[in-house]
């Protein structure tokens, strides 16, 4: 997520025809997102560019539900109910839950040290939303769970060679010089020819593009729609990896890929038979 003009929260590139009461409220939550330090309410009304009275009432509206807390007079941070929502997320989040066994198993069977990481498409970014790690990196993984990148680094490039390329086209006419800085070319042509390579090889391989000496080899999560939702995507040392032991971990990646594909299917699967089930017990009047 990035900010733009006068601090303002951009969310996403969708036009809206209209801000609503409910997407400024949601923008005063999400501005908590950014900076881990506490903010007061005329901050908050200063950041949003919205009346006192108005920052005060979302603000009270967000307390009340324990969305944020104050922590000293007039100033507040993320509340308990954050946590909650965390824990049912885990809980319930078909991803999350098809790649649990998968990411431990590849933790403990790559050669190590190194981190998987489970990463979802999240508007126009890539998310962290899950890892598993295995011996003693010399550097510290900053793509942590919660953290969201542009889909033009690391595991989000395996993710963009898989979106339609309308969509791609607008990330690149909005920002064409970051596509080259990532080494996908400087003009559209040479971006839609990497991509098409790194759809086509199935993964994507990063050299330090997030941390100083990790390699990170990447491959997409696509749903049941062939559309991509994700990717699994392994980091480790670049300078202790050879081709031969970043070639196996290529093929065990995109292997534990497709099988989160096939456990998100069956998952899905088993809850449109139970929904259908819960329907066939239910009564004419019921």
């Amino acid at each position: 997520m990035e900010h733009g003009k006068k601090g303002k929260t951009v969310q996403d590139l969708r036009p809206r025809s209209k801000v609503t009461s409910a997407d400024k409220l949601l923008n005063l939550l999400m501005v908590f997102a950014h900076k881990s330090e506490a903010r007061s309410v005329e901050t908050l009304a200063q950041e949003l560019d919205l009346p006192h009275s108005t920052a005060y009432r979302y603000v009270k509206t967000l307390s009340d539900a324990g969305l944020i807390v104050a922590v000293s007079a007039g100033s507040y941070i993320l509340g308990p109910s954050i946590i909650v929502l965390d824990r049912q997320m885990r809980l319930s989040d078909p991803l999350l839950n098809s790649a649990e066994h998968v990411k431990t198993r590849l933790a403990e069977e790559l050669p190590g040290p190194g981190t998987v990481l489970v990463c979802r498409l999240f508007r126009n970014s890539v998310m962290c939303v899950d890892s598993a790690g295995s011996g003693n990196l010399e550097f510290v993984v900053s793509y942590a769970r919660g953290r969201s990148l542009p889909l033009y680094r690391g595991a989000g490039k395996v993710i963009l060679a898989h979106m339609p390329l309308r969509n791609v086209r607008t990330f690149f006419d909005a920002d064409s010089a970051q596509f080259k800085s990532a080494g996908l070319g400087a003009d559209w042509k040479t971006v839609r020819t990497s991509l098409r390579k790194i759809r086509q090889q199935g993964f994507s391989i990063t050299h330090g593009e997030i941390d100083k000496g990790a390699l990170g080899i990447s491959s997409p999560v696509l749903g049941h729609d062939g559309q991509v939702i994700g990717s699994l995507a392994y980091v480790t040392h670049e300078r202790t990896t050879d081709q031969k032991t970043t070639d196996s971990i290529c093929a065990a990646i995109m292997q534990g890929a497709q099988e989160v594909e096939r456990n998100l299917a069956q998952m899905l699967l088993e809850a449109a038979s139970d929904t259908r089930q819960a329907k066939k017990g239910q009564t004419p009047n019921s």
